[in-house]
């Protein structure tokens, strides 16, 4: 039971994670003041207890994996808006 309430956690949050991403979109498009307060909510997200806690044997290297891209790749965007390199 617990591993399944997990797997329940985690699919919600990669989908609040998909919003989110479509959300960032619209605020860089948009230009709109929520942008640094919705990086900050992506980021807390990205990084919750049940995703960061990935390394049990029962999760497919591929998981891991694309876990992984998806942090290295979110690491790399936050640190452009950071600095103000706005598409």
């Amino acid at each position: 039971l617990a591993s399944s309430l997990r797997d329940a956690e985690a699919i919600n949050i990669a989908g609040s994670l998909r919003m989110q991403s479509y959300r960032l979109g619209y605020d860089l498009q948009s230009g709109s003041p929520q942008l640094h307060a919705h990086r900050q909510l992506f980021q807390q997200a990205l990084h919750s207890p049940v995703l960061t806690n990935l390394n049990v044997w029962y999760v497919p290297e591929a998981v891991k994996t694309r876990y992984a891209h998806l942090n290295a790749n979110w690491l790399e965007m936050n640190n452009r808006l950071s600095k103000g390199d706005l598409p």
